[in-house]
């Protein structure tokens, strides 16, 4: 399962806070409350043998996007 959510308008909303002085912690706050809600969704959704991919799950976000990964070198996310 790949996806890609792409917001039109964002780069002119971080464009338009940063001319107007404002600070783009806000965004990245609201980006990471998005991939934590999509991380766990994912984790629900990961095949599970013995739960150790799903446990790699996990989200982030920065002032500009919110990422969702899964797996790390000792548990990559397909084997």
């Amino acid at each position: 399962m790949s996806g890609t959510v792409r917001v039109d308008g964002a780069r002119r909303l971080r464009r338009d806070l940063k001319k107007a002085g404002l600070s783009l912690d806000d965004l990245k706050d609201a980006h990471d409350r998005a991939a934590q809600l999509v991380a766990a969704r994912a984790r629900t959704a990961t095949p599970r043998r013995t739960g150790a991919l799903a446990a790699t799950v996990r989200g982030a976000g920065t002032k500009t996007r919110a990422t969702v990964r899964a797996g790390y070198q000792r548990t990559p996310y397909a084997e």
